[in-house]
């Protein structure tokens, strides 16, 4: 079920709308490229991940969110292949609960 977004930036008068399913879409876009930038670096890996967790969480059906569960499956998965059990497992925990 796609999330309902209340647009926070309109007046109470406005009779448009500033949200759009476009304007979503390039933000979550911006959000993607910013994680993956983000991810090429150990000390901020962190801001990717949740960059990547904020995309699934804004509308978890969208090409944008399976995207970003597949970046965090990589990232998981480095972890794993490096030996970093217990982060790359909190990881996987994770995405197993991110619809």
């Amino acid at each position: 079920m796609k999330k309902q977004h209340k647009n926070v930036w309109a007046t109470p008068n406005a009779h448009t709308e500033l949200y759009s399913d476009d304007t979503a879409k390039a933000s979550q876009q911006a959000i993607l490229n910013m994680a993956r930038s983000w991810r090429k670096k150990k000390e901020t890996i962190n801001h990717a991940i949740k960059a990547y967790e904020e995309v699934i969480d804004f509308d978890c059906e969208s090409e944008e969110a399976e995207e970003a569960r597949k970046e965090l499956f990589q990232i998981a998965d480095e972890w794993r292949k490096d030996g970093k059990m217990y982060v790359a497992n909190s990881l996987f925990r994770k995405l197993m609960h991110l619809n």
